[in-house]
């Protein structure tokens, strides 16, 4: 689970790249954020469940 976290903040880290490279747009940016966040939520509740 911790692998997938992971691979959510790079994720994001590269939709920031794009957004700098002006590959996306920021109103693209904004809602691929909203989505990866609902995601990494939703990965910490399962983490913080499994490790219960």
């Amino acid at each position: 689970m911790d692998i997938a976290l992971g691979s959510v903040h790079e994720l994001e880290y590269a939709c920031l790249l794009a957004l700098d490279l002006d590959f996306i747009t920021k109103e693209r940016e904004a809602k691929l954020d909203i989505h990866l966040n609902e995601v990494k939520a939703k990965l910490i509740n399962l983490i913080k469940s499994i490790r219960r």
